[in-house]
């Protein structure tokens, strides 16, 4: 009890948490224990979808499948800015997919800001449903998530949590290497740049390695409008009509592209609406197939 008192001896910390389907491990110190002045961890975090921390956190994050990150939590609660945490130099997976990277999260106003670069070695296409709606009716169940996909629709129907986008801004890099994913993909590589602010969510650029070519897009999604106003910019270049279609047997013989344009907007907030109701324009051109 009376090393509390000594501001200038970090105090040993270890604990093991449980909330619903979340787990946290810490193992680290805090300075100055009386006034919360600052912490030193090693955090392990695991759960069925890094959505279920916002309720603990109040971090805003996407639907994802099971993940378990480790990484090393270093805090100053007294910043004149606002507490920052930083969560440095994690590992972790996401479903079958690793995730690396550095986020700092700063407590400040008018609103907290998470920024940070994220890295995945090898992406697994099947990994990037949740954020859309777009798994299985068994992994939403897994993931705590009530809304079920109907099976006579294509599109996901599962709503976005816009009520959520508010309540912090982001600025994150995402860089995903190499994507594992079926014959039917041929899309090699990704890379966006997320950026949050007030409720209005872009991807500027979000871009796909495909076909040999490749598919840039902005998207603007502003969640802060009911219903949800979309704006989507799409610029496909030299996407080769052999790897496009790789079952296609004449195909194979054929040294033509695809290149196009596309602009759309639409509103509500799920992909079913946003899509089902969209109007724009859409430019393709194909030479040689």
């Amino acid at each position: 009890v009376l090393a509390l008192e000594d501001a200038s001896r970090p105090f040993p910390l270890q604990a093991e948490v449980k909330v619903g389907d979340t787990r946290a491990s810490v193992v680290g110190t805090l300075t100055d224990p009386l006034n919360l002045g600052a912490l030193d961890l090693r955090l392990k975090l695991a759960g069925n979808s890094m959505a279920n921390l916002y309720p603990l956190t109040g971090v805003t994050l996407p639907d994802t499948p099971a993940y378990a990150t480790d990484g090393r939590l270093q805090a100053q609660l007294k910043d004149p800015a606002g507490a920052r945490f930083e969560y440095q130099n994690f590992n972790g997976k996401v479903g079958e997919s690793d995730l690396h990277g550095s986020l700092t999260f700063i407590n400040s106003q008018p609103r907290p800001k998470l920024s940070g670069k994220l890295t995945s070695e090898q992406l697994r296409m099947a990994d990037l449903g949740p954020l859309i709606g777009a798994d299985s009716n068994s992994a939403k169940q897994a993931r705590g998530q009530t809304t079920r996909q109907p099976t006579d629709k294509l599109l996901p129907v599962e709503a976005f949590r816009t009520e959520r986008w508010r309540a912090m801004d982001a600025d994150v890099q995402f860089s995903g290497k190499r994507i594992i994913h079926s014959d039917k993909l041929p899309i090699s590589d990704l890379q966006t740049h997320l950026l949050l602010e007030d409720g209005l969510l872009r991807l500027d650029p979000l871009r796909f390695g495909v076909a040999g070519g490749s598919l840039s897009a902005q998207a603007q999604l502003d969640g802060g409008k009911t219903p949800m106003q979309s704006k989507l910019q799409l610029q496909m270049r030299a996407l080769k009509l052999k790897q496009l279609f790789p079952n296609v047997q004449q195909m194979q013989t054929s040294y033509g592209e695809l290149n196009g344009d596309a602009n759309l907007n639409g509103t509500g907030n799920s992909v079913a609406t946003i899509l089902g109701g969209a109007n724009g324009d859409m430019r393709l051109v194909i030479n040689d197939g």
